[in-house]
């Protein structure tokens, strides 16, 4: 199954922000326009290469076209420098990551002071078309790269910005490095050696925490920078925001949850470790950290950036019975009674097996006595004895490995079970229960989590 289809449309659609200052003495509205943006270019004796590059490229014709309206970030010849514009690889897409399809005067760019903008450089995963970053808190710079020397220069169909620098097509480590927002982030990718990984042609998408996110796990953990974080537990941590394939806001709300494995290996025998995802009233990743209001989408050509409020911290087998609601019901039996230890247990080094039973299955249970409402109604006798039967000690027995059991037996906190490698049936004491394939090997740092449909009975 792919990301894609494990993944659906995050609840938060992504809203572009524009904003930066002008660079000149220009007035906010400029003057009247007399023609398009490539004849108004080409009577620029600055963007004369520019112009060339565009005639190259032909897209002198789509900058003609007065049915469309761009902003235009045009290099200027000192930009260009010594480069011989012919031998410029992508030099098409690079032409048009300084293209935004919208009229953008300084103006109207002043009032966020940094945020993304969408290029038309389809250069992005499945052509894609990439972001950039503009920050205006000193000039106005896009991905940390050209600055507006000139600014609100009219053409009949847009306007013409002149940036000193060429801006590179991105990948994931520019908008990391860029954003002031991320720079925590990018000096955690650097104390961890991460940013090339970054910079490949693999796609990734990446849950980018905010400086504040990542301070307040500093706090959390009693240490003052991300140098002072034990260098495994710092490259798995952000591994485990860093999800292989590049998932789109539209790719996001139509499970509304589910699964998703990340590029952290720190489960038992360096198993992948999975992500649970939960789009119901916003996005949140492992019920600790929220994506951040339009700051989702953020385009690469290697990936795409959503942006959290939160570092999402290595889960152990708690973390998902905690966050996914299909395990409420399971979760307040763990806490049901006060002398049980098993949340505390199963926050252990385990390694654990978990057959853990859903809310139906629960529901189930609660029907067979009227005098049960709810899990804490239920002798404790009788819940210790089912929970015990959930959990196998000292393994992460994963769904393929069930074969592997000698006999089928797994023993539990409560005894043996048998469970049939065919059709993941187990069969308990007293009754039977399926292991849901469809929420199978749900990987933590400490055990993995298989879903049941039947909570499982000691002999009475």
């Amino acid at each position: 199954m792919t990301i894609k289809s494990q993944i659906k449309t995050l609840a938060i659609a992504s809203v572009v922000l524009f904003s930066f200052t002008s660079c000149s003495d220009d007035d906010d509205a400029p003057g009247q326009a007399d023609n398009d943006i490539v004849v108004t270019a080409r009577a620029d004796a600055e963007l004369s290469i520019f112009v060339q590059a565009l005639e190259i490229t032909d897209l002198d014709d789509v900058l003609e076209n007065d049915n469309g309206t761009f902003t235009v970030l045009a290099p200027t010849n000192a930009a260009f420098g010594d480069i011989d514009i012919t031998q410029l690889p992508n030099l098409r897409e690079v032409l048009l990551n300084h293209v935004i399809a919208t009229r953008l005067t300084s103006g109207d760019l002043t009032a966020s002071g940094s945020g993304y903008a969408t290029t038309e450089a389809e250069a992005g995963p499945g052509d894609a078309k990439v972001s950039i970053f503009f920050d205006t808190s000193n000039g106005v710079r896009f991905n940390n790269q050209a600055a507006v020397v000139s600014a609100n220069i009219p053409a009949t169909n847009g306007i013409i910005h002149k940036v000193d620098e060429i801006i590179d097509l991105p990948d994931l480590s520019t908008f990391a490095t860029a954003d002031s927002e991320l720079s925590s982030l990018a000096s955690a990718l650097t104390e961890a050696n991460l940013v090339s990984t970054l910079q490949g042609d693999t796609e990734f998408t990446v849950l980018a925490p905010v400086n504040a996110g990542i301070s307040a796990f500093l706090e959390a953990n009693s240490w003052a920078n991300v140098g002072e974080i034990p260098d495994e537990d710092l490259s798995q941590t952000l591994l485990n925001h860093v999800i292989p394939g590049a998932v789109l806001a539209s790719d996001l709300t139509a499970e509304g949850s589910g699964y998703v494995s990340t590029s952290s290996t720190a489960g038992p025998n360096q198993s992948v470790i999975n992500m649970f995802y939960n789009t119901e009233g916003g996005v949140s990743f492992n019920g600790i950290a929220s994506a951040v209001a339009n700051r989702t989408d953020i385009i690469a050509t290697n990936g795409v950036i959503h942006q959290i409020d939160a570092v999402v911290t290595l889960p152990d087998v708690t973390t998902f019975v905690s966050a996914d609601p299909n395990f409420s019901s399971l979760l307040a039996s763990l806490t049901a009674y006060n002398d049980f230890t098993y949340v505390n247990t199963l926050q252990a080094d385990g390694p654990f097996t978990v057959f853990a039973p859903n809310n139906a299955a629960f529901t189930a249970l609660l029907a067979t006595d009227d005098m049960w409402n709810v899990p804490s109604d239920i002798p404790t006798t009788v819940l210790s004895g089912a929970l015990n039967l959930h959990v196998v000690s000292g393994s992460n027995v994963r769904a393929a490995q069930i074969a592997n059991l000698p006999g089928g037996t797994a023993t539990t906190l409560g005894g043996n079970v048998t469970i049939d490698a065919s059709t993941l049936v187990i069969t308990g004491p007293a009754n039977t229960s399926t292991i849901l394939s469809s929420s199978t090997d749900i990987q933590a740092t400490n055990g993995v989590i298989h879903a049941i449909d039947t909570v499982l009975l000691p002999s009475m």
